[in-house]
């Protein structure tokens, strides 16, 4: 019972060779089967309209955003009202560089936000539309808030 492929050892037992190589064609089909598999389970959260709504709308929320400040950066004053202040009665001032850490952090959000809410899509798909609703109502507020904004010290 030899050949080149077995060999007895002395215990008995038939020693067979694994064939680690990277072109190994069975470990090629088993890891694409296992990426299909993945996909697949991940598919209907793709298909969720309001996850789909809400991704595209944050990223048409932070390029417009970016296209805006790229714009109309050096036409911003050196500082504007950003927040409201009840003990002043007034809008606190703020340097405009806040508008460029404000973008970076959007930005994080945006990339960091789908894959969070795929892993939570998994055990619990009402949190997730909640949390897209929220996110859609969010970016619609901040579309209307930094729209006015840059009209009112663009004028």
């Amino acid at each position: 019972m030899y050949n080149n492929n077995q060999k007895i050892q002395d215990e008995g037992q038939i020693d067979i060779p694994i064939n680690v190589k990277r072109d190994n064609s069975i470990a090629f089909l088993k890891n694409s089967f296992d990426k299909q598999v993945l996909t697949v389970s991940i598919t209907p959260y793709w298909k969720s309209f309001s996850f789909v709504l809400a991704f595209v709308y944050s990223w048409i929320t932070f390029i417009f955003l970016g296209i805006t400040l790229y714009l109309n950066y050096s036409k911003l004053p050196a500082e504007f009202p950003l927040f409201y202040s009840q003990a002043l009665i007034g809008w606190e001032l703020v340097n405009k560089a806040v508008l460029l850490l404000i973008l970076g952090v959007f930005f994080v959000f945006n990339c960091i936000y789908p894959l969070i809410n795929s892993k939570i899509y998994n055990f619990d798909k009402r949190l997730v539309l909640i949390s897209n609703i929220a996110l859609i109502i969010t970016d619609s507020l901040l579309l209307i808030a930094f729209n006015e904004l840059f009209l009112l010290l663009l004028r």
